[in-house]
């Protein structure tokens, strides 16, 4: 049994080793997408017939990246894991083998059962309000979860990045959640 929870993630980036990633992004419209990868020199990434553009590239966790899509626009992972910067910042790889997960051997849930329901966490009290509501929540049967905190964000900006987390002073391996109680 593993003391680590290992899902496998079909976009974003996914640390396949300590020193190398793998990069999913999807972007039909685009026909070059290049990664930047910080202190890296920029590299194209493969597109397929589907529109997903993916590169295996030398880099670990820590690393911050964007995708450049058009000459004046580069963008963060909306599938990311972590935006120490923000949401309009770069994104930045995660192991989270670093995480002492609690149920390391928990598979995850596969897609197709997902029902996604946003939580505010600030407007719930913070996470212990959040934490009040969970036998609520669950009710609701909506299973996946994870905590994304959206500062200074418009009305709208929504729905993207339903993975990750801006938390600058807690890197989300660190960060306190109530599912890990």
């Amino acid at each position: 049994m593993s003391t680590h929870f290992q899902s496998a993630r079909y976009a974003g980036a996914t640390l396949l080793d300590a020193g190398h990633t793998r990069f999913r992004f999807w972007a039909p419209s685009c026909h070059t997408v290049v990664l930047e990868a910080q202190g890296h020199a920029p590299v194209a990434m493969a597109r397929d017939r589907e529109g997903w553009f993916e590169c295996v590239f030398p880099c670990g966790a820590g690393t911050r990246y964007r995708y450049r899509v058009a000459r004046d626009l580069a963008v963060p992972d909306p599938a990311s894991c972590y935006q120490p910067d923000d949401v309009r910042g770069p994104s930045e790889v995660v192991d989270p083998a670093t995480y002492d997960w609690r149920h390391g051997a928990w598979p995850g849930r596969p897609w197709h059962e997902a029902v996604i329901y946003e939580v505010h966490v600030g407007l719930m009290g913070g996470y212990e309000g959040v934490a009040r509501e969970l036998p609520r929540l669950a009710a609701l049967r909506s299973r996946p979860s994870s905590s994304c905190r959206w500062p200074r964000c418009r009305a709208g900006a929504t729905g993207v990045m339903t993975a990750c987390c801006h938390l600058p002073r807690n890197p989300p391996m660190a960060r306190p959640t109530p599912s890990r109680r």
